[in-house]
Parts: C-alpha cells; structure tokens; sequence
C-alpha cells in the first residue's frame, strides 16, 4: 500500500555550538542513546553516511519492545541530514536542517508521519501530540547536552 495520510511535526531550538560539532553529534550513533531514553538497541552502531542504514528498538508501552528500520536519505555535513524510518503500518522521515546562527546553531526539525497500512491510517491521528511531544524532548536533551560539553558557548 502506497504512503498516505501525510501530518508533519516540526520544533526548532538555538544550540551554543557551531553547524558541524552539532552534526558531528547527531551522526555519531553513540549519542543517539544520550536524546531518546526509549532506545534500546541500535544496529549499527557506526557513524552515519549518506545510504546507512539500519535497525533500531524501543521500549514502548508495557514494556514491548518495538523494532523499526531506519535508512539515511540526506547527508549534507554540517547543514542536513534526513532519515527515514519504518515502522509497522507507517512510514516516518525525520529532516535536520543546520543553519548558522548568532550564538551558533540553530537546529529546525520536522518529522513527516505516513501511513502505510490501514493500522497506520487508524493510527496516524493519535499520533501527532507523541511525536511532537518526544521531538521536543529530543531537542532540548540535545541542546543541554552540547551545552553542557567543555567548548561550548
């Protein structure tokens, strides 16, 4: 079944650091760990490129454990980087668009949720308020964490 049913999340946050120690973080699959407590496994756990791809697993709810693929489809160092993951019944591409600013980064997200299953189009509507709320809890770790690394600011 085709991707449809289309809703977007977007958040962006000014981070003390520069557009390439802020890539440099978030392609360095070690910290993914450091911006999503949910995260339990992540294969590979090797630094991201254009095409890498890989697999990743959550704890959701009750303690069931969830395992989505992931795949890099944008790798502009220093400026963007876009992945795209898939899930049962849905289809997520989360984009990272890097952009200098006056006190060193500003980092604009959005997450483009789509269903491709009828579970996923049943799905999708309740979805929204849990990505916006993990996406912003996703930034503000990452903003405290370079800001709280020695160099920065």
């Amino acid at each position: 079944m085709a991707a449809a049913d289309r809703s977007s999340v977007s958040d962006q946050i000014e981070i003390r650091r520069t557009p390439p120690e802020v890539f440099g973080f978030l392609t360095d699959l070690a910290n993914w760990r450091k911006l999503d407590d949910a995260l339990v496994a992540l294969s590979p756990e090797s630094g991201l490129s254009l095409g890498a791809s890989g697999t990743a697993t959550h704890r959701r709810v009750l303690g069931l454990r969830v395992t989505t693929s992931w795949e890099v489809i944008e790798f502009a160092p220093g400026a963007r980087l876009t992945i795209r993951i898939r899930g049962r019944g849905y289809e997520l591409t989360e984009d990272v668009r890097l952009d200098p600013a006056t006190s060193g980064t500003l980092v604009d997200v959005t997450d483009r949720l789509a269903a491709t299953s009828l579970s996923g189009r049943l799905m999708g509507p309740l979805s929204g308020g849990i990505i916006r709320r993990d996406l912003h809890k996703r930034l503000s770790k990452l903003k405290a964490t370079l800001e709280a690394a020695p160099g920065s600011g």
